[in-house]
């Protein structure tokens, strides 16, 4: 359909953007809603937020680990970033 890329676009497919896109998300829009759900958790009573900031959290905690040791998921292959990418979007979708 399109004849020739823009000699940039590989930087949206690379790990450095996808894990500065999710610490922006986590740390900027997303710390309300961590920091509530942590509340909540320490109360003894969770919340939704409890639940979502949980998944957000051990998304971008395993795929930086698999960033960081690329062996650990090889049989993925370079489809780890995946999981950064839903932390962003569960928070964006509760946000």
């Amino acid at each position: 359909m399109f004849a020739a890329k823009p000699p940039w676009i590989h930087v949206f497919h690379s790990v450095g953007f996808h894990v500065s896109l999710s610490l922006f998300t986590l740390l900027g829009p997303g710390r309300q809603l961590i920091l509530d759900g942590v509340k909540s958790l320490s109360k003894g009573a969770p919340n939704m937020n409890t639940l979502v900031g949980l998944g957000a959290l051990s998304s971008f905690a395993v795929s930086s680990l698999a960033a960081l040791i690329p062996k650990l998921v090889s049989h993925i292959s370079y489809s780890y970033t995946f999981l950064v990418s839903f932390g962003i979007q569960c928070l964006s979708f509760f946000l």
